[in-house]
């Protein structure tokens, strides 16, 4: 009562082994409550402190390093730290991405390393990626053209599509292009364009045309990945 989910991850751990982290905001004043249940005690542990700053919730990306749960938070431009081992509640600041930042337009993801990172489309289909090397570290790394990883034998017509990530570009007759999720297993970018789930393969650097929204009155929302193994 008088408190508000701001996000729910599963934490995987050896073998079987899960935690579960939750963390809710209180109302007035603000604080934060971390809760986190282990599999393995069959129990909850939970830790809460105050903040500084106002708390909203917000629907957004997620990701887990180790430890660690991240959350874009991209509305107040930032990322929100979760640490289950500490249950302690941080933030890290976004990367100067020199364009305007929007629903749809970034995301958060991990390195094959295990480093956090940021993920920028800018106008009209760049694809921009940020590790975060050291604390308040970010570093840029080598923009992508998406358009050139769009052969028609694997995108279809998206190839010869009017496409955008800006979204008064579609005003112009453009189809809007988004971030849709991120695989943490296989470090797979997903899309949603023109009503297409297109996902980017880091392996081979191709983009593949996945699936059609052919119902108009069902607009594509979240799109959830799962690894199976």
């Amino acid at each position: 009562a008088g408190h508000r989910v701001a996000c729910c991850v599963l934490v995987p751990g050896e073998g079987v082994a899960f935690r579960v982290v939750v963390v809710l905001f209180g109302t007035d004043p603000n604080h934060f409550e971390v809760l986190v249940y282990s599999s393995v005690s069959s129990a909850w542990e939970s830790a809460t402190g105050p903040v500084h700053r106002n708390l909203v919730p917000r629907q957004g990306p997620s990701v887990v390093v180790g430890d660690v749960m991240y959350k874009l938070q991209g509305e107040e431009k930032y990322i929100m730290v979760v640490d289950a081992v500490q249950m302690t509640l941080s933030a890290v600041p976004l990367p100067d991405a020199r364009t305007l930042l929007y629903a749809g337009n970034h995301w958060i993801g991990k390195t094959p390393d295990g480093r956090l990172c940021f993920f920028v489309i800018r106008e009209q289909l760049t694809l921009v990626t940020w590790v975060l090397q050291a604390p308040g570290k970010w570093v840029e790394q080598q923009p992508v053209d998406l358009r050139t990883l769009m052969h028609p034998a694997f995108v279809g017509d998206l190839a010869h599509m009017k496409l955008s990530a800006k979204m008064s570009d579609q005003l112009r007759g453009f189809k809007l292009v988004s971030f849709a999720a991120f695989c943490e297993g296989t470090g797979t970018l997903f899309f949603v364009m023109a009503d297409w789930v297109v996902m980017l393969d880091p392996r081979t650097g191709r983009l593949l045309r996945l699936w059609h929204n052919t119902d108009d009155s069902w607009p594509l929302g979240d799109v959830y990945p799962c690894e199976m193994l």
